[in-house]
């Protein structure tokens, strides 16, 4: 799957001969042809140029993700909830010794449940930090 970005920053260090190049996703083609910075274009993200494609501001470049990335991606948002519920539904008879509490279906439910909900805050939170392992690479300028 590739996506379309516009490049809004290209910073070049004075002692480094590669560049840092700052994209925002465009949502519509119709943002190709605005001037006007809106509140849906998100924050721009980093991206790299290996194969060394002439860039400059304003250019609208074709995105290329790693397949590492979405193996991650799929990874925390799918399989982390769904382990811990799991997790939770064997360890709840244990947790319910712990607290010293009676043990019943219901118990075990709401350990699953609390286990998917935990599980799910923090893939959440994950995924809305400033965490990028990988960047996605510039395929073609268009």
């Amino acid at each position: 799957m590739h996506k379309f970005a516009k490049i809004v920053k290209i910073e070049k260090p004075t002692n480094s001969k590669t560049s840092t190049i700052y994209a925002v996703q465009m949502i519509t083609s119709a943002c190709s042809n605005c001037t006007y910075s809106c509140a849906r274009q998100g924050k721009p993200f980093k991206v790299l140029n290996k194969i060394g494609i002439q860039i400059q501001e304003g250019c609208i470049v074709q995105l290329k993700p790693s397949l590492y990335q979405y193996f991650f991606q799929g990874f925390l948002s799918l399989l982390i909830p769904i382990v811990s519920s799991v997790i939770g539904y064997f360890f709840a008879p244990e947790i319910h010794r712990e607290l010293k509490i009676g043990f019943s279906d219901t118990g075990r439910f709401v350990c699953v449940l609390g286990f998917f909900l935990f599980s799910s805050l923090i893939v959440f939170i994950l995924s809305r930090s400033t965490l990028n392992l990988s960047k996605p690479e510039i395929v073609s300028v268009l």
